[in-house]
């Protein structure tokens, strides 16, 4: 699942597809657009959810990735490791943070299917002009991230490269 909001170049999609693919095996890629970005990444990824129940679509695991990382260059060894990562672990973040608390960034994880249930009902996603952004994405991605730390197998591929106060 690839959260995108407006303004995206149609063919970076097409080439982070391309790029995807050539480390996925018996991958599906589902990109989302809101185009006013009325739920943040996170009500995306629940609309994602939504897809992949409709349409029965059997998964192992998933990679949730947002629009705050678009790779256009060689990742295989970023997925390679997810990969191997993913054969004895329920969670893998890319990037442990410690940016506001310690938890993993959101912007691509990898969990299984019973993790990727469990998050997508605990999710904490509302009409924007509602609540303050920072208020979404601390419940989210912080306290949700770390509930999840703690009751599953999870590893961070990095660790401790944000730092308190730190922006990306």
């Amino acid at each position: 699942v690839y959260s995108v909001d407006t303004g995206i170049n149609e063919d970076i999609i097409t080439e982070y597809i391309e790029l995807f693919n050539k480390y996925a095996d018996n991958c599906k890629i589902i990109f989302l657009k809101d185009q006013v970005n009325k739920y943040f990444d996170f009500g995306k990824i629940s609309c994602g959810y939504d897809y992949i129940v409709n349409n029965n679509i059997d998964i192992n695991y998933i990679h949730v990735v947002n629009d705050s990382i678009i790779p256009t260059k060689n990742i295989k060894h970023i997925y390679q490791s997810i990969n191997d990562n993913m054969q004895v672990n329920d969670l893998v973040g890319i990037i442990e943070s410690m940016q506001i608390d310690k938890h993993y960034q959101s912007w691509w994880l990898c969990m299984n299917k019973k993790v990727f249930y469990q998050y997508v009902q605990e999710l904490y996603y509302f009409n924007i002009s509602h609540c303050p952004q920072y208020d979404v994405i601390y419940k989210n991605e912080v306290e949700l991230c770390n509930k999840l730390i703690n009751k599953y197998n999870a590893k961070p591929l990095f660790k401790n490269i944000i730092t308190k106060n730190t922006n990306i």
